[in-house]
């Protein structure tokens, strides 16, 4: 609850005190986990990365230690330590093939190659991310939309307008309206002028 009201300060009050007194009960994992996310909320990842790996290192056979394995990979990224964020966000996707976040993991990933220049890679990611987030009912349409526009924006940069417009178009049509389907179609229609169909860019637009 308090995190849902963004109360970040209301939980470190209640729960750091919890934590001091009882480290070693059994709902510690827990008090680390809200932790860990009021820090990652609040910016601070060094701090979170402690809660989250103590989690993987203390109760790595709990309920938290699956959201613990990708929120580290998480933290790296924000500390911008990317090749640590990359192994562990692997590492990740290889423990936990059915996981929920899935998809945000591989959008991470994406992020990732995007920042490091690696554009091919991070395309990739973000297809990956595209497609896993369709697997989940129902689907995670904000990790979804994060791929396709940043999978755009690179191809925009890149000039690879062929290859933006069919990115678009597969979009369109596997979400449609349930999608971001104005802003696609804008998309869409810059990728059309740019490779001189006018017509079929004002018919979108």
């Amino acid at each position: 609850t308090l995190m849902d009201a963004g109360d970040t300060a209301g939980l470190r009050q209640v729960f750091e005190p919890m934590l001091h007194e009882y480290p070693d009960r059994g709902f510690s994992d827990g008090l680390h986990y809200w932790l860990g996310l009021a820090d990652v909320l609040a910016g601070e990842f060094r701090p979170a990365l402690g809660h989250f790996e103590s989690i993987l290192q203390d109760y790595s056979a709990g309920g938290y230690a699956e959201d613990a394995h990708y929120r580290v990979g998480v933290c790296w990224f924000g500390l911008l330590a990317y090749p640590k964020a990359l192994r562990q966000l692997e590492g990740f996707l290889e423990d936990y093939p059915d996981s929920r976040l899935i998809s945000e993991a591989h959008a991470l990933i994406g992020d990732l190659a995007a920042a490091e220049g690696r554009i091919n890679a991070a395309l990739d990611a973000y297809a990956s991310a595209r497609e896993t987030g369709g697997w989940l009912n129902p689907p995670n349409m904000g990790y979804i939309n994060h791929a396709v526009f940043q999978g755009g924006a690179l191809l925009a940069q890149e000039r690879r307008w062929t290859e933006m417009r069919e990115w678009f178009e597969a979009y369109l049509r596997r979400w449609g309206k349930a999608g971001r389907a104005g802003d696609a179609l804008y998309q869409l229609g810059r990728a059309q002028v740019a490779l001189g169909r006018d017509e079929a860019m004002l018919e979108l637009w």
